[in-house]
């Protein structure tokens, strides 16, 4: 059985996190009651296992755990960007056609059921490739837009030529 772990960027500072801190742990999401405004919670679970205090997030920022890890050992969760670090071929040559200048969210696919990598132009499942030998979490679209933003430069030069 897999853990379904989620993380977010504290909304509220509180003892152990600041504002703006990424936080993993438990999802919650608390609807709007009569008197008071939707809440968007993760409780993180200690190393012992123990559920810690509950923190407020930022629920633009919450994504899931895909339960796969990169070649440096990072988790791997919606809302990263990866890289292809290593020379891989692919069953379907459409793939093939990958590079390492171009990077890739992860995202959840409804219509699919499964995580995916997309830039734009390329989408493919994430357990296509061996996580923890061909993908590097370079960043994530939160702290670090600008990384998907060399691949529509990169379209566009493309286009030119």
């Amino acid at each position: 059985m897999r853990d379904i772990i989620c993380r977010g960027k504290c909304s509220i500072h509180r003892e152990k996190h600041s504002i703006g801190e990424w936080v993993e742990g438990v999802y919650i999401r608390i609807p709007k009651g009569r008197f008071e405004e939707e809440e968007y919670l993760i409780q993180p679970i200690k190393r012992d296992g123990k559920l810690a205090m509950l923190e407020n997030v930022e629920p633009d920022t919450v994504g899931q755990y895909t339960g796969l890890t990169d070649k440096n050992g990072v988790k791997i969760f919606e809302g990263d960007i990866v890289k292809i670090a290593l020379a891989v071929s692919a069953p379907r040559k459409h793939i093939c056609m990958l590079s390492h200048d171009v990077t890739y969210e992860v995202a959840y696919s409804c219509d699919r059921a499964m995580f995916v990598c997309v830039n734009g132009i390329y989408g493919f499942p994430l357990e296509l490739y061996k996580s923890d030998e061909c993908y590097e979490v370079i960043g994530n679209i939160h702290d670090n837009p600008e990384l998907l933003a060399r691949n529509e430069e990169a379209h566009h030069e493309q286009a030119e030529d």
